[in-house]
């Protein structure tokens, strides 16, 4: 995690400063579904789980920041988030129906 960490920290640092860059940061899943177990009455223990090395069906961060974040605010399938950079790159031109997910 540490690398990721410096390379946000330099992009976040460059789009403070560059009024022209949308930064947007997700992952295309989750993996593992961390579950937290409390012990029962007599043993207090917490215990971290993984019931799975594989992907979940569990939702993902999606962070932006710059022009046009304010289209990345909520929940979406990963495909409303590459619809919605198709047209912001196209300047509203894309051909891209049904932006929007569920509410």
């Amino acid at each position: 995690m540490v690398a990721i960490e410096v390379i946000l920290d330099v992009v976040l640092d460059f789009t403070e400063t560059d009024e022209e860059t949308l930064l947007v940061f997700t992952s295309d899943h989750e993996t593992g579904g961390l579950a937290l177990s409390a012990g029962d009455r007599t043993n207090s223990t917490l215990r971290a789980l993984w019931p799975t090395d594989d992907h979940t069906g569990v939702p993902v961060p999606l962070l932006a920041t710059g022009p046009g974040s304010e289209r990345f605010v909520g929940s979406f399938a990963t495909r409303q988030v590459g619809a919605f950079l198709l047209d912001i790159l196209s300047g509203g031109r894309a051909q891209v129906a049904q932006l929007r997910g569920p509410q």
